[in-house]
């Protein structure tokens, strides 16, 4: 059995792959989901040895806001503390808030849930009991979604191709 561990960057990040990898639909395969942003924080070596052996670590995070030295420090501490089978990079061009709207009917995020500011957003979107009808009604284009490649010219050797997160 493949074991599955998403490192996202924020709580919106995290809600929102839980329900899509264990919920009634699944568009993303299975995992433990926790809060880590690679790209502006340092991970622990103690938290990388609890892995499990043969991971398939997915990391997911916005590149408008990155430390590159970080994350190339944090992947270097993944290969030394941790057995991981293998790392799989996620991008959200510019930030995930972005993606939503890139990938559905929308113009502005606060289409969504008829809010006035980002932080008014999140916390709408965080308090959401039917994620999958919110997303049907914008029309939310999975096959779209993190498919856009940076212009970020040092982060772009790390993308990974999203459809490697989709459940087949």
């Amino acid at each position: 059995m493949k074991i599955y561990r998403y490192f996202v960057e924020g709580e919106c990040e995290k809600f929102f792959v839980k329900v899509f990898s264990h919920g009634e639909k699944q568009y993303f395969k299975p995992g433990k989901v926790d809060v880590h942003n690679v790209v502006n924080e340092s991970l622990s070596s103690a938290m990388l040895r609890t892995l499990k052996n043969d991971t398939t670590l997915i990391l997911i995070y916005d590149v408008d806001k990155y430390n590159s030295d970080l994350l190339q420090q944090n992947l270097k501490s993944i290969r030394k503390y941790a057995r991981v089978r293998e790392i799989i990079h996620i991008q959200s061009v510019k930030n995930f808030e972005d993606e939503l709207i890139r990938c559905s009917k929308i113009n502005n995020l606060n289409e969504i849930f008829s809010t006035e500011s980002t932080e008014e957003f999140k916390k709408k979107f965080l308090a959401c009991k039917d994620l999958c009808a919110k997303m049907e009604e914008i029309e939310l284009n999975f096959n779209e979604l993190w498919n856009k490649i940076t212009d970020q010219k040092e982060l772009q050797k790390f993308r990974s191709d999203p459809r490697r997160i989709k459940k087949s």
